[in-house]
């Protein structure tokens, strides 16, 4: 089988949860993460790319406005689950 290299860019609307003592900390914790783990699988689950590289990613605060507006982009959102 041949193997095929490449590059691209990935747009991803996320949710999350996750345990602080504040809703600083918490927020803090998602926009210091220091990693981000990608995996791409085909329709069973199974993993068809070996060697995924995130070479550059950050969490967007405030999505632009206007006629610049890209898809699938919004504002970073955290509060607290009472």
């Amino acid at each position: 089988m041949k193997e095929f290299q490449g590059t691209g860019s990935i747009v991803i609307d996320f949710g999350f949860s996750i345990e602080a003592n504040s809703l600083e900390e918490a927020k803090e914790k998602i926009i210091e993460a220091e990693g981000l783990d990608i995996n791409i699988v085909d329709d069973e689950g199974n993993k068809i790319v070996n060697d995924f590289d995130v070479n550059d990613w950050y969490i967007v605060d405030k999505a632009q406005q206007g006629n610049i507006q890209q898809s699938g982009i919004n504002d970073f959102d955290i509060w607290e689950e009472k």
